[in-house]
């Protein structure tokens, strides 16, 4: 009996498969791409807006608006769909709220054109560059308040962002100093400041997106310390 099903069963898959091939048959021919680049919107080399200063006084002119044009433009010339651009808050750091222009003029304009030109955006928010400046980043309070109107923005556009530099502390972003003490504690304290920032961003940015922290040690330290399930989307650079 066993033989005889698997008989009738074979004999089933041949007409299925003669069926399938002579319903579906066609001949197609592939044209080879002669373009070394391959345009992955999630891959590849980046290249940062800040750049675009062009000579200018950089702490300036670094956070200029996006513009859709020049967006195509880079993506064409430097073959790239990865564009990296710091925030700079500094305007902000003593505890105001990031003015509604800031954020529909810098914020919302850059995630739609990014949207629009096939792009995805690195985002570095900061207080504090230039060295020639005092180097000033914001007390945890307007940190954390900051975040919270950031949020609903990137929220909206999460399929525009690619990843989040950790940002925000100290000169350049980097966590190397902080001049509100966001890093005492940084190895010691689950509880320190940075590692509160850390929580924050990442219940303010959509789960899919990913942390990048400046230093492996940190990123040893802090996986134990985040209490959110986003805890596997931080990593080190």
């Amino acid at each position: 009996m066993r033989f005889s099903n698997m008989t009738y069963l074979g004999r089933l898959l041949l007409i299925v498969a003669w069926a399938t091939s002579a319903t579906f048959a066609a001949t197609i021919t592939y044209t080879e791409d002669s373009d070394p680049y391959l345009m992955n919107p999630e891959r590849g080399w980046y290249y940062s807006w800040d750049a675009e200063a062009n000579g200018l006084d950089w702490f300036t002119n670094h956070d200029s608006p996006m513009t859709l044009a020049r967006l195509r433009a880079i993506k064409a010339g430097k073959k790239v769909t990865l564009i990296r651009k710091y925030y700079s808050l500094w305007d902000f750091r003593n505890g105001a709220d990031i003015s509604s222009d800031y954020l529909e003029t810098h914020i919302h304009n850059d995630l739609t054109v990014v949207e629009q030109a096939g792009m995805k955006l690195i985002c570095v928010v900061i207080y504090s560059w230039s060295e020639d400046l005092p180097i000033e980043d914001a007390s945890l309070a307007t940190v954390k308040k900051h975040l919270a109107q950031l949020k609903p923005y990137w929220r909206d556009h999460a399929g525009q962002i690619y990843a989040w530099f950790g940002g925000i502390i100290g000169n350049d972003g980097e966590w190397r100093t902080s001049s509100n003490g966001l890093l005492n504690g940084v190895t010691t304290n689950q509880n320190a400041p940075c590692w509160q920032i850390a929580d924050t961003l990442l219940a303010a940015i959509p789960p899919t997106c990913m942390v990048h922290l400046r230093f492996p040690g940190y990123t040893m330290f802090v996986i134990p310390c985040l209490q959110m399930p986003a805890r596997r989307t931080i990593r080190a650079i």
